[in-house]
């Protein structure tokens, strides 16, 4: 498990509506979405494969399970 801090607006934005609902990324090109990946890389994942990938995170004083599809984004090899 991790903790969020140090958000952009636009992170926290893509945040907040997965916690609300759901969010898609509507391009691959989704700065924000990949930022967030990028980040959840850089933890331990609960699950992961090279499509999709559960992060255990606390946001707020909340835990979440983090479920991530990510088909499409190129960040793999950018993480590692």
């Amino acid at each position: 498990m991790f903790t969020f801090s140090g958000w952009t607006s636009a992170e926290r934005s893509v945040v907040t509506e997965a916690i609300n609902d759901t969010y898609y990324a509507d391009t691959d090109s989704d700065e924000p979405f990949q930022s967030l990946l990028e980040t959840f890389h850089r933890h331990e994942a609960v699950q992961q494969n090279e499509y999709r990938g559960m992060w255990l995170v606390r946001y707020e004083g909340d835990i979440y399970l983090a479920d991530f599809s990510y088909e499409g984004f190129d960040i793999l090899p950018r993480v590692r």
